[in-house]
């Protein structure tokens, strides 16, 4: 079968294939009728000298005449002979030490037999190893009988001797060169072996570990060195090949029958996750089993635990029997979520990632930079109303009261930051100076690249840019770059005023880039900053986007007239906002005096919710713009009253809620996302 794919795997051509597999040799032997079983005779053992081999071939009771005899022992002794009509055949061997040799016989429309001859040896003992065989019970293994990476393996062996004479005192030792293959027991006494006789290490016999990391198909090379109180040694040598367990994860399917039925996992819905494993290796994963983890707080694990069962080398399986539960709370669609697959199976183990994409990305959903997980960087339209970091347009004129910084065709600058505003921290590096193109863009830190052929980001070549129009601009008397350092509103414009690109030199545009000081920054503390467009025409066909320092990571929102899933089009009145700082949704109008986030990691809660009694609304002090304590729905529904201590939400359907509570320290409202389960 390994052939016949080799062949498709060369030719990939039907023809071809079958000519060299279906039609086959014209010279090959073919069976005609029904194999004839044959009985064959020869000596069960022969002396370790040359000498002619008889053996005798019949069928029925009749000689079988133009039959194939061989004999062969290791690569000391090889033959072959065809019987005469009296179905004879005699055979030259020299072998020269001790051992089984091998005889075969073959013919057409003959059943192939197979058979042994013993190699003695005279006048003195030659103990020898016979056999093994492979014990690899759990929990040391996983107890397939065969070698594997990570298993501790116990191999009961038997010795014979091939000599006329006894041999009294005999010890074997096993050895492995192998850097694999650690020995644990290696020593074992036998004691006195009778001419022609066999002794075994009984069950408990030469112990050895497989190093887990051992390629699969390696081939272990074991010797029995044995000895007898006479100073007599002999060697004799024995492989294995090892097979190895190697997991990895394939796909994942979502069965949403408690959801919308379209097949895959949306925000906000509950969902079964089917999650197919591939064996790369040739050894048999017995009993896989695996848990599912998230440390991301909008993915909740609701049933964690799967089994496979038995995968064999080299095929596939699901977990369709057991699935995994999961949630989606809500978020931006087609956010990756990183999951890790803690997989085990006797004598294996490994950590699987993949990710899970819930949703699908729409335009009033703000885009994040890539390829990374998870995101750093999201930008957020002026559409984006649905979510709380949304920016609204606001024009800040910088020709006004700015300064004109006199750019050229293809000319870049570079200035330093002003002192009341602070470093631009970007992508977690402070800067201290901007340099700024005349093609639409600016670089944090110092740069002396034009770039005016603008290309999809991230590239690999450019600066770290922040392209609010890059494209091939022209500025002129008429319109040119305008920097306005806005102290009052902790902010720095740059605007391009009436702006021509070469492409269309009638047509000027008017777009600019905001950024704030860091007073104003994310969370985390990298900083903020806003594109504005007040007069588009042509950046459709620029390049709108952000590349990090390495140049590895970026956004797109347009380039060339291709827009991202996630970006509004460009036109007079859009603002994108890009910050660090994690999409919130649907929380936009809760009441408060501070806006409510999720301040803890989430709960699981079954029939009882219980609220602390530090969360009374009717606590004194507490003004009475603070909203009652509640329960609210992932969209920011109230669908539950709460009071201190024991809430009763048997009723309601599983799934994230938030709880939106007053803290008597701080008289001020805090969310705590909670999900309540069966």
């Amino acid at each position: 079968m390994r052939g016949r794919q080799w062949i498709d795997s060369l030719y990939q051509n039907q023809t071809r294939y079958e000519e060299w597999t279906l039609i086959g040799d014209p010279a090959m032997r073919v069976w005609t009728g029904a194999p004839r079983p044959l009985a064959v005779t020869h000596p069960a053992w022969v002396s370790a000298v040359p000498q002619e081999l008889a053996v005798g071939v019949t069928s029925a009771g009749g000689p079988v005449a133009n039959a194939r005899v061989c004999a062969w022992l290791d690569s000391v002794a090889y033959a072959v002979d065809t019987t005469d009509a009296s179905g004879n055949a005699v055979l030259g061997i020299a072998p020269d030490h001790p051992g089984l040799m091998r005889i075969t016989v073959t013919g057409r429309n003959l059943a192939p037999y197979q058979g042994t001859c013993e190699v003695h040896v005279t006048g003195a003992p030659y103990v020898v190893y016979l056999k093994h065989e492979v014990n690899d019970s759990f929990p040391a293994g996983n107890s397939d009988g065969i070698v594997g990476a990570g298993e501790t393996i116990t191999i009961p062996t038997w010795l014979r001797n091939f000599g006329d004479s006894t041999a009294r005192g005999v010890r074997a030792r096993l050895r492995c060169a192998d850097s694999k293959v650690v020995l644990l027991d290696s020593v074992r006494y036998f004691g006195t072996l009778l001419p022609h006789d066999s002794a075994q290490t009984g069950r408990d016999g030469f112990e050895f570990h497989v190093d887990p990391t051992c390629p699969d198909g390696r081939e272990l090379l074991f010797r029995v060195h044995t000895s007898d109180t006479m100073g007599r040694a002999w060697d004799a040598d024995f492989q294995e090949t090892v097979v190895t367990v190697a997991l990895s994860f394939v796909s994942d399917t979502v069965r949403d029958s408690a959801g919308n039925h379209n097949g895959r996992l949306d925000p906000n819905e509950t969902a079964d996750l089917i999650v197919t494993l591939h064996n790369v290796g040739s050894g048999t994963a017995r009993q896989t089993t695996a848990s599912l983890r998230s440390s991301d707080q909008r993915l909740v694990v609701l049933d964690s635990a799967g089994s496979w069962g038995d995968i064999p080398g080299h095929g596939s399986r699901n977990n369709n029997a057991d699935r995994f539960t999961v949630h989606a709370a809500m978020m931006v669609p087609a956010t990756p979520i990183l999951c890790t697959l803690i997989v085990s199976s006797p004598c294996y183990s490994a950590r699987l990632l993949f990710t899970l994409t819930p949703g699908v990305l729409r335009q009033t959903d703000p885009g994040c930079d890539g390829p990374r997980i998870p995101p750093l960087y999201w930008a957020y339209d002026n559409v984006d109303s649905t979510y709380v970091e949304h920016p609204a347009f606001n024009w800040v004129e910088a020709s006004d009261a700015g300064t004109n910084l006199a750019l050229r065709d293809n000319h870049t600058i570079r200035f330093d930051l002003p002192a009341g505003f602070g470093p631009f921290k970007y992508y977690g590096r402070r800067y201290e100076q901007l340099s700024v193109c005349s093609n639409g863009w600016i670089a944090p830190g110092v740069s002396s690249f034009i770039g005016w052929e603008n290309y999809r980001l991230p590239r690999g070549i450019e600066p770290p840019m922040l392209a609010v129009g890059w494209d091939d601009l022209l500025p002129d008397t008429i319109g040119n770059v305008w920097c306005l350092f806005d102290s009052a509103s902790h902010r720095l414009v740059i605007e391009w005023d009436s702006v021509p690109s070469r492409n269309l030199p009638t047509h000027r545009d008017k777009f600019e880039i905001v950024i704030y000081d860091t007073t104003l920054a994310a969370a985390d503390g990298n900083s903020e900053f806003d594109f504005q467009y007040q007069i588009s025409g042509s950046q459709g066909y620029a390049t709108v986007g952000i590349q990090d320092p390495s140049d590895s990571i970026g956004i797109t929102a347009v380039f060339n007239g291709t827009y991202n899933r996630a970006a509004a089009r460009i036109q007079a009145g859009r603002c994108i906002r890009f910050s660090t700082d994690l999409p919130m949704v649907g929380l936009a109008e809760l009441p408060g005096p501070t806006p409510c986030r999720i301040t803890t990691a989430a709960t699981i809660v079954r029939g009882v919710l219980v609220l602390g009694a530090g969360h009374d609304r009717n606590s004194p002090g507490v003004s009475d713009r603070v909203p009652k304590p509640a329960l609210l729905d992932i969209s920011g529904r109230k669908v539950l009253d709460l009071r201190p201590g024991p809430n009763d939400v048997s009723a309601l359907a599983p799934g994230v809620y938030f709880v939106r509570a007053v803290s008597r320290e701080l008289l001020a409202v805090s969310c705590h996302k909670v999900v309540i389960a069966r």
